[in-house]
């Protein structure tokens, strides 16, 4: 995706969408992003042979959050937002290896990869360039990722698009790279995740108080 507007823009158009929140006097304010079918999430991964390219062919379509207003204006703060993708999905081209990497991701006992995101920092010079504080969940084990992406908002359409590449070690996560074909094929350690996700903003929010009377009642 060309990413040509500054992604900053959020913080002067969709987030003003969230002005009631000031207006109520509320700490938080809610809502939620559809994931658009053009999104993709991608694992590329190399063996002593050759690379893999495995793409996701379903993303769990909805993102919520609860929106903060943060301490910088270059910031903003989410809680309960998570991009789930589900293993099952991956898609690597060849079925021994899609039944490898279902294998090896533990797939059966965690059937997704989360990404929870939890404060969106943008850069300064208003460019294009954020850094996303957020988790990473692989095969039952969570750690921190700084996520250096690229965004880009499209005010007439209230979408956003993200893209950008993320390197993680499997041993990391506590999975042994696997060795298939009696230990011939070696996966390196090293695998790179690929964003490049479209959400769209739904237009709807709320205050802290309606989401919990929705949840309560």
């Amino acid at each position: 995706m060309l990413l040509h507007k500054p992604f900053i823009v959020i913080l002067t158009t969709a987030f003003i969408l969230l002005g009631s929140l000031h207006a109520q006097n509320f700490d938080y304010t809610y809502t939620s992003y559809k994931v658009l079918p053009e999104s993709r999430i991608e694992l590329q991964g190399t063996t002593n042979i050759n690379e893999f390219n495995c793409y996701t062919l379903e993303l769990v379509p909805e993102v919520s959050a609860l929106v903060l207003p943060a301490p910088k204006s270059q910031s903003i703060l989410l809680k309960n937002s998570t991009v789930k993708i589900k293993v099952k999905s991956l898609e690597c081209g060849k079925e021994a290896i899609n039944r490898d990497l279902k294998k090896t991701l533990k797939g059966d006992d965690y059937p997704e990869i989360l990404i929870g995101l939890n404060q969106i920092n943008f850069e300064e010079d208003k460019s294009n360039k954020i850094t996303i504080n957020a988790s990473l969940e692989v095969a039952g084990t969570t750690k921190p990722a700084n996520l250096n992406l690229t965004g880009e908002f499209d005010s007439k359409d209230s979408i956003y698009y993200i893209e950008g590449k993320y390197k993680i070690k499997l041993t990391d996560f506590n999975i042994e790279p696997p060795q298939p074909l009696f230990g011939l094929i070696k996966v390196h350690d090293e695998i790179v995740i690929s964003f490049d996700l479209a959400l769209k903003h739904d237009n709807k929010t709320a205050d802290l108080v309606s989401v919990l009377a929705e949840e309560f009642y």
